[in-house]
């Protein structure tokens, strides 16, 4: 069992990670203006996803944890919103994923599997660790394969693939014992 499906059922409990997906959901709200089909990959219980769910016609959350895969389709109030442990072959006009980049080891292949499954002049956000020394996670650095992420360099990886880059805004503080700022940047499929 990973540690996300052993913390899938407490996950939600944390005030912390609450914020940071309103405030996460806030950036993505500024930037829609019309009802959207929603790929949100890392979703987790869905903390981010049930967010934009005035926003969506549809929505698809994607986590290799089954667990949290579960919570999410729990609070699942339609059958146009739930989880799956696979991206589905089929276009989104949005896709979002915040918190999960750092722990993805080939970003250029996930970033072309997110150009893949867009609409054409559709967005990406992505939200996550600015670079960091290692400390966020209190757990260890298993599973880990990026500590946080230097905006210009995450910004080529995306733009080689093809996407147009929009913007970048801090978007959250995770105070620990330090704080971590949190970046959300936006990017469209050309």
């Amino acid at each position: 069992m990973s540690s996300f499906d052993a913390r899938a059922k407490e996950w939600d409990k944390s005030t912390r990670r609450q914020a940071l997906a309103r405030a996460v959901a806030k950036c993505i709200e500024g930037y829609i203006d019309r009802p959207v089909s929603i790929l949100d990959f890392g979703c987790g219980t869905g903390l981010v996803s049930y967010n934009l769910t005035h926003l969506a016609k549809k929505i698809v959350g994607v986590d290799s944890s089954k667990k949290m895969c579960e919570v999410f389709n729990e609070k699942s109030p339609s059958p146009t919103i739930y989880a799956t442990d696979t991206i589905p072959d089929e276009h989104f006009d949005v896709i979002l994923t915040s918190m999960t980049l750092h722990h993805i080891e080939d970003i250029p292949s996930i970033a072309k599997e997110f150009f893949d499954h867009l609409e054409n002049g559709g967005l990406l956000f992505v939200a996550d660790l600015y670079k960091e020394d290692g400390s966020f996670h209190d757990h260890g650095n298993e599973g880990v394969a990026h500590f946080g992420f230097d905006p210009k360099e995450l910004r080529g990886i995306f733009e080689k693939i093809g996407f147009e880059f929009i913007d970048e805004k801090e978007v959250f503080r995770i105070q620990k014992e330090k704080e971590y700022p949190i970046f959300c940047m936006v990017f469209r499929k050309i």
